[in-house]
């Protein structure tokens, strides 16, 4: 029988085997060096460039945002004032409440001016109005006359300085085709408590 004769490896051998080991090892170290400084490197420098736009880009939105928040308040500030005036120029058509004397006469003078016969003028309870500071003030009045001088009286009430809103109007004919019609109207002035 033969004996299988098993020979050491050499020690020549081990050291060739250790010795492609370590240029395995130091290949592949120079490779991932030259990979991060190839590759990953650059990248690396791109995002820096990358966070540094972004960073600038942020700071241009902010003020960006600060001129459009300026934008913005002017804008509101100039509808605020566009606002003003018109409550000024409402609020000098109102009539004081300490004037009532004079809507009456107003209304008197224009009725006669038409040639519209007065019955009588009535007022009604104040009414609540915008913001409380101004009041609503209902006016009845009663006339005879033709529809043309309703008319006519009508196109008076627009030359008045002063709130006179037509919120309501009744004409009645007459029993006999000769007379005049009778009209019923409800007028609202717009007053300021004083």
């Amino acid at each position: 029988m033969e004996k299988n004769i098993r020979k050491k490896p050499s020690l020549l051998r081990n050291i060739f085997k250790l010795h492609w080991m370590l240029v395995a090892i130091f290949i592949y170290s120079a490779a991932l060096a030259a990979g991060n400084f190839l590759i990953i490197n650059p990248q690396l420098q791109q995002y820096e460039y990358i966070k540094k736009t972004r960073s600038n880009l942020d700071e241009i939105y902010l003020k960006l945002c600060s001129i459009d928040i300026q934008t913005t308040h002017d804008r509101l500030k100039n509808e605020s004032n566009y606002v003003s005036e018109i409550e000024k120029s409402f609020t000098s058509r109102c009539v004081e409440t300490k004037n009532l004397a004079r809507v009456i006469s107003d209304l008197n003078h224009h009725a006669q001016d038409v040639g519209l016969q007065l019955l009588f003028i009535d007022f009604l309870p104040e009414q609540e109005f915008v913001r409380g500071s101004l009041l609503k003030k209902p006016i009845t009045m009663r006339f005879l006359g033709t529809y043309d001088q309703i008319v006519a009286f009508y196109y008076q009430l627009e030359k008045i300085p002063y709130w006179l809103l037509v919120d309501s109007f009744i004409i009645t004919a007459p029993k006999s085709a000769d007379s005049k019609l009778n009209i019923s109207l409800v007028l609202f002035t717009i007053m300021t408590k004083t």
